[in-house]
């Protein structure tokens, strides 16, 4: 879950914005603290979420904390870094917290798309802005372009051209209406795996985001990546 906020930031970039979504993975929805233990978030387990290079990983929180969306904690002692999430400009942080909710409107951003490597900045965005509108459960909405394109700051045709991208990535669905807005509906695409995945592992993920998942592929095992874990197959 992301708040509004993030949508007005224009200097965040990709791989910042994959951070900050792998990052909120770890952290508390209140205080916006990531936990010190062994569930702690390190740069591994941030590239094993993100398809990002631990160096470049490194540079995203950087800029997430010069952008005042992250506070970086060093500990010392070979313990783990302790990030915690903020909000920039936010009215009250030290009593409302992180928790997005308490801001207003917010984002409910499934996981898995912090490492979709065939989402481009600008469809990242969208689907930022299109998950501010979704139902919870069905992951419906129908937001007008020009919406949308208020949101992002994108120009309308580009609104187009990033949702035509999701769709053929699986991220989304569309129904054109003459007439009226297109009925979005998102999800989440499957992607294959070598392991097969604990059913408590499918019931956190839905607790967390119940956008519905594509049944057309194969099921990845959603979990947080120990240190020990190879490396993805490609890096950004």
């Amino acid at each position: 879950m992301l708040p509004k906020q993030v949508l007005d930031d224009k200097r965040l970039t990709l791989s910042a914005l994959r951070v900050l979504i792998a990052l909120a993975k770890f952290a508390d929805s209140n205080s916006g603290i990531c936990p010190l233990d062994a569930n702690a978030p390190t740069l591994v387990s941030l590239a094993r979420l993100t398809g990002i290079h631990p160096n470049n990983v490194s540079k995203a929180t950087g800029l997430l904390q010069a952008r005042r969306w992250l506070k970086k904690t060093r500990q010392g002692g070979g313990r783990p870094t302790l990030f915690t999430l903020t909000i920039p400009d936010a009215p009250n942080p030290d009593s409302l917290g992180w928790d997005p909710k308490r801001y207003g409107r917010y984002c409910i951003v499934p996981v898995e798309i912090a490492g979709a490597h065939d989402v481009t900045l600008e469809a990242m965005r969208v689907f930022l802005a299109l998950s501010m509108h979704a139902d919870r459960t069905s992951g419906s909405c129908f937001p007008g372009r020009g919406t949308t394109s208020r949101l992002t700051g994108m120009h309308v045709n580009n609104i187009s051209d990033a949702t035509a991208k999701l769709e053929r990535a699986g991220w989304l669905t569309r129904t054109q209406r003459h007439g009226h807005s297109n009925i979005y509906r998102l999800s989440v695409p499957k992607k294959a795996s070598k392991e097969d995945r604990p059913s408590q592992s499918q019931r956190d993920y839905e607790d967390a985001c119940s956008f519905p998942v594509h049944e057309s592929q194969s099921a990845e095992y959603l979990r947080t990546p120990s240190p020990t874990d190879a490396a993805p197959e490609y890096w950004y």
